[in-house]
């Protein structure tokens, strides 16, 4: 059947762009949530301007790109048929992790770098010892006991960051997990500390760590697996600690 001419523009591929965006939506729900849990305790946006929290006259100007919490900065495409665009790092260091999915290029903070745009890429970054939590693709949200959680870590001196999870409805149990680390030129060190008695449903999680391209050693894993300059390694359910032995990185 051949669609009506004003419904072609969701024909192939911007449906395919369409559902791959609803996908990462849906992946993002463990961070989402945790982010609500933050800004009811302290009051802290979801959403930020990138001066909210290393402030720089660059940044307090910039309105074409935002902070979604602490760790990530997103560059949205405002214009129809742009083919490039510029966006401001604030100061730091800052990885680009386009659809949180794909490794290109450590990046120094304090300067503007240039993006190509593509309908199929939602341009986000990193900050350097920041971690991002993700789940699978879902069809509805009705919980928030995640059976699969990710932790996109960009390793750095010192990591620090949390997960929420709650029964998902009313004010029943919950768990807070925390992730803190620590890197050096040879080795990361990730470890995790929960609190609250809301039981784990999951039996194993992922610790992507970003921008790895070589592992010499690891230990407290099950599994581990190298995507490009992303080293996916699976632990148990009850990991207290992770050793990395690894290599510096550059950046551009």
């Amino acid at each position: 059947m051949q669609l009506p001419k004003q419904h072609s523009r969701y024909c192939e591929p911007f449906l395919t762009y369409i559902k791959e965006a609803l996908d990462l939506r849906y992946r993002l729900i463990p961070t989402l949530y945790t982010l609500m849990f933050e800004a009811s305790k302290t009051g802290h946006p979801v959403i930020r301007p990138l001066a909210y929290v290393k402030a720089d006259e660059e940044s307090l100007l910039s309105d074409d790109a935002f902070l979604f919490g602490e760790n990530v900065l997103v560059a949205p495409i405002t214009h129809a048929n742009a083919s490039r665009r510029s966006v401001y790092l604030p100061p730091g260091e800052w990885l680009e992790y386009p659809n949180l999915s794909e490794c290109l290029l450590p990046r120094k903070g304090g300067q503007s770098v240039a993006l190509e745009a593509f309908l199929n890429r939602v341009m986000t970054y990193v900050r350097s010892g920041g971690l991002v939590a993700l789940t699978r693709s879902a069809s509805h949200t009705t919980t928030a006991n995640w059976k699969h959680i990710e932790w996109h870590i960009n390793p750095s001196s010192r990591v620090e960051g949390f997960l929420y999870e709650d029964e998902g409805e009313g004010f029943g149990e919950h768990r807070i997990t925390r992730v803190i680390g620590e890197g050096t030129k040879d080795q990361i060190m990730i470890r995790r500390v929960t609190e609250g008695s809301l039981s784990s449903v999951r039996e194993s999680e992922e610790i992507h760590l970003l921008g790895l391209e070589r592992a010499s050693s690891i230990e407290g894993s099950i599994s581990h697996q190298q995507h490009g300059s992303k080293l996916v390694i699976q632990v148990p359910i009850d990991w207290t600690e992770l050793k990395v032995a690894t290599e510096a990185r550059e950046q551009a």
